[in-house]
C-alpha cells in the first residue's frame, strides 16, 4: 500500500502527534478586560470573513462581544442563526428576562448573580447562550469567567482536589414551577462531574451551579 507523508502525519497515533492535533481553546483572565472579542452586528451580516472571525472568537474564548445588533425581540432568531440552530426548551425558543413581583427564575428578581454556568441539572447543558440587550440604556454589568483557566489553575494548586471534581458525580437539581400551569411543577435532575475530561485527561467540559447543586455524594 501507498499513503502520502501528509495524512500518515495527521492520522498518527504518537502522544505527541495528538498533542499537537489537539485543539486549544485561549484560555484568560481579567487582563483580556481591555481587549475583549468583539464584532460589529452589520459587518459581521456583509462580510462572510468577519463572520468566520464571530465564529472562531467563540471557539477560542468561549464568548464574544457582538456590537450594533438591532434593538428589537424577532432581531433575536437573526442574531442566533449566525452560529446555529436555536435549542427549544421548557422556556421555549427565547426566554424575556425582566424584574417580576412573582419571579420563575433568579434571573427574573433583577438581583446579582455569582458567577455559574447555566443549567448544568440538564443530561445536555445549553452549548451557547445568548444575551440580546433589548434596552437602549443597556443592561447591567455582566462578570465572566474562564471556567477552563478555573480548572487549569485548581489543577495545579491542588491537584487532589481537581481529581475528586473530575472523578466524584456532582447533583444538579432544580424544581420549577409552571409559567402556565400554577399547580405543574417540573423536577430537573442530572448527575454529572463539575469537571469533564476528554478519553487523554484533558478538560473539557466544566458544570457550576452553587444554588442548584445538592450534597456530593
Amino acid at each position: 500500500a501507498r499513503f502520502e507523508p501528509g495524512w500518515l502525519r495527521a492520522c498518527c497515533y504518537s502522544s505527541a502527534e495528538r498533542e499537537y492535533r489537539r485543539f486549544k481553546p485561549k484560555l484568560w483572565g481579567p487582563e483580556l478586560s481591555g481587549a475583549m472579542p468583539r464584532c460589529d452586528y452589520h459587518r459581521v451580516r456583509a462580510d462572510a470573513a468577519e463572520h468566520l472571525r464571530l465564529l472562531e472568537h467563540l471557539r477560542d474564548y468561549g464568548f464574544v462581544h457582538l456590537r450594533g445588533a438591532p434593538i428589537g425581540p424577532e432581531a433575536s432568531q437573526e442574531i442566533t442563526d449566525l452560529v446555529g440552530t436555536v435549542r427549544v426548551t421548557n422556556y421555549g425558543s427565547s426566554y424575556d428576562f425582566i424584574a417580576k413581583p412573582t419571579p420563575l427564575v433568579q434571573g427574573d428578581t433583577g438581583t446579582k448573580l455569582e458567577p455559574h454556568t447555566d443549567e448544568p441539572y440538564r443530561y445536555s447543558p445549553p452549548a451557547i447562550t445568548f444575551f440580546h440587550v433589548l434596552t437602549a440604556g443597556g443592561g447591567g454589568a455582566s462578570i465572566l469567567v474562564d471556567g477552563f483557566r478555573v480548572g487549569d489553575i485548581l489543577r495545579q494548586r491542588d491537584p487532589a482536589a481537581f481529581d475528586l471534581l473530575s472523578r466524584a458525580p456532582q447533583t444538579y437539581r432544580r424544581d420549577l414551577a409552571s409559567d402556565r400551569v400554577e399547580s405543574e411543577v417540573r423536577e430537573f435532575r442530572c448527575d454529572a462531574r463539575v469537571f469533564s475530561l476528554d478519553f487523554e485527561g484533558n478538560l473539557a467540559g466544566f458544570r457550576l451551579l452553587d444554588r442548584g447543586a445538592g450534597p456530593l455524594d
